[in-house]
């Protein structure tokens, strides 16, 4: 997936970043205007002139986050880390709040693709001078990935993981694996961290809550429950399921199935602890509306993603036709994760299996990637996935 190139400056003083954000100033303002989604505004300040930026596939210890904070000697250090990875030296803080640092600003640029519902600027960043002309379109490879500031704080075990569905798969793998390294060297925050598989954290409250090392995005929604008034964390999982929109996040599991924050921890008493690693989540935007999920009698059973050869055109997908009746393939699609779409035409007969031949419409990535049967109403009847090390395999079809 295509990322754009941005020039321009970066600010800290007055200002509060943290280990996951920094205010920048593109060279030239449009090329923030035009990223994704459509209609989303960005979040300027300084008369149109500055962004915040959240950093891509990371998220870092809240140093502030109404009015709360995650354990403090690991926040603040990851947000030192991350000013000194930009070129900033010598940064003291008012409070929350930059006084002073070397120099007042630095040049750097990011590689962004879109806006969050906040109007923050999602990117890869990074402070040294790019090869390429302003505005360009970029692909990120491993050597790319490896020199940005998001990855060597992920690197130094500082931040945690926090992908999202728009994070292309061969960079969440390869960011995946390097938090499994680190968590494994037990470097930074890991050895100290807890709410994980095996290490139940206790929180019977706020104040113990801000004490602990946890992932981020339960951190979050753990204050907002407290700060409510509940006294305990028995209810916490009932809380979640409340409110589907802003607080029971859909998140799609180490399965590929959609499901929502609540799946993600089991609560016993005070204690609360993680099922699943934060590497293996992939969080789905605000935006998110799951389909309805509806009965068929085709299914996809095998798909060779990888072809002797050129991919383009070459790839296909392999559909099984369950039912004692012939079925009518018109209208029914085959969707990728990023949205191309391959029509089916023709009749299948009972207990038969067709294999699809994509074109260029749809392109499965090597590198790991969703597969979808769409019906004529457009409701996903079907769904698999596959990762790399299946995707990787040149010539051979992948069994579901």
């Amino acid at each position: 997936m295509a990322y754009t190139l941005i020039n321009g400056a970066f600010h800290v003083l007055g200002l509060q970043p943290d280990g996951d954000t920094l205010r920048f100033e593109p060279d030239q303002p449009e090329f923030v205007d035009h990223l994704n989604p459509p209609g989303q505004e960005p979040d300027w300040t300084n008369d149109r002139t500055r962004v915040n930026v959240r950093f891509e596939a990371i998220d870092a210890l809240e140093t502030h986050f109404s009015g709360a904070h995650q354990n403090q000697p690991f926040a603040e250090a990851a947000t030192q880390q991350m000013l000194s990875y930009v070129g900033f030296n010598r940064v003291t803080f008012s409070g929350a709040s930059v006084a002073a640092a070397e120099p007042h600003t630095v040049r750097g640029f990011i590689l962004a693709q879109g806006l969050d519902s906040f109007g923050r600027v999602i990117a890869f960043v990074y402070s040294s001078e790019p090869q390429e002309a302003d505005g360009s379109t970029v692909f990120i490879d491993n050597v790319r990935l490896a020199a940005s500031v998001n990855s060597k704080l992920l690197n130094d075990g500082l931040v945690y993981p926090g992908f999202y569905s728009s994070l292309p798969v061969n960079l969440k793998d390869q960011l995946a694996a390097q938090t499994r390294v680190v968590r494994q060297a037990r470097a930074g925050l890991w050895p100290h961290a807890q709410g994980h598989i095996g290490s139940p954290a206790t929180i019977p409250d706020l104040t113990t809550l801000e004490t602990l090392i946890l992932w981020p995005k339960l951190f979050r929604r753990l204050v907002r429950y407290f700060q409510e008034g509940n006294q305990e964390l028995a209810r916490f999982d009932a809380w979640l399921r409340e409110d589907l929109r802003d607080r029971d996040d859909f998140i799609q599991l180490p399965n590929g199935e959609i499901g929502n924050m609540h799946d993600t921890f089991t609560v016993s008493g005070n204690e609360l602890q993680m099922v699943f690693a934060p590497e293996d989540l992939v969080i789905l935007p605000d935006t998110f509306v799951p389909r309805p999920v509806a009965t068929a009698n085709l299914r996809i059973v095998a798909a060779l993603v990888n072809p002797v050869g050129s991919d383009r055109g070459n790839e296909s997908v392999t559909i099984i036709n369950t039912s004692p009746t012939p079925a009518d393939l018109t209208g029914w699609l085959i969707r990728d994760r990023q949205g191309g779409q391959h029509p089916l035409s023709g009749q299948l007969a009972a207990g038969e299996c067709t294999r699809v031949g994509l074109g260029h419409t749809v392109q499965l990535a090597n590198t790991g990637d969703d597969i979808e049967l769409v019906d004529p109403k457009g409701e996903s009847v079907h769904r698999v996935s596959y990762n790399e090390a299946q995707g990787g395999r040149e010539g051979y079809t992948i069994v579901f």
